[in-house]
């Protein structure tokens, strides 16, 4: 995800109208493991978070504007990657799945349940004004996504989707095939080398 937001600023620099924010994995992991004791919860509302996820939440961007979507990926049960957007100007949660049969809609909303009832409260706790945070996000599928069956190549698909998405839109989305993935995987390998070797 660090390569994904490097080259998210790149291609944005100078561009105030388009603002997203990355998160990585565990993140997700945090905030799913959250949800046992959120749902024993009578006032949901009044509910806190760790300190760890609300730093992350409110590092996760250089500015936030109303508007600012949230990105990241995460694993459903443990066996397949998918990529979110919780698009709260639009009231949605988009999934970028490779593999869609994997899941069905309903086992994929019972999955996401922990970020679509905690995220909103998070981005409160985390002062961040986002417009439409009370409005609850209903999950829908990016349609088009080129399928890819090997579960391997899952983790890299769903990064390069929300990558594409977030610079260009859903449309463009369609391009991510299995043909591109290796090169796509080696390029981000190189990224991350050299930003270890800054280091």
């Amino acid at each position: 995800m660090r390569v994904v937001r490097s080259t998210f600023d790149n291609h944005c620099i100078g561009k105030v109208d388009i603002s997203a924010a990355f998160l990585d994995s565990r993140f997700a992991a945090l905030l799913c493991r959250n949800h046992a004791k959120f749902k024993k919860q009578k006032n949901k509302g009044a509910f806190l978070f760790s300190k760890s996820l609300v730093d992350g939440l409110a590092n996760s961007c250089q500015a936030f504007t109303p508007g600012t979507r949230f990105y990241f990926p995460i694993c459903i049960r443990k066996e397949h990657w998918i990529g979110l957007c919780l698009d709260f100007s639009a009231s949605k949660l988009y999934v970028f799945d490779c593999n869609p049969d994997l899941n069905e809609d309903s086992a994929l909303r019972q999955s996401l349940l922990p970020i679509s009832e905690m995220f909103p409260l998070l981005v409160k706790q985390s002062s961040i004004s986002i417009a439409g945070v009370d409005t609850p996000l209903i999950v829908e599928r990016i349609q088009g996504v080129a399928k890819n069956e090997n579960p391997g190549e899952a983790a890299i698909t769903a990064t390069l989707l929300i990558q594409t998405h977030s610079l260009f839109g859903s449309d463009p989305c369609r391009g991510i095939t299995p043909s591109i993935i290796t090169d796509e995987a080696h390029r981000a390998a190189v990224m991350i080398y050299e930003f270890h070797a800054k280091l």
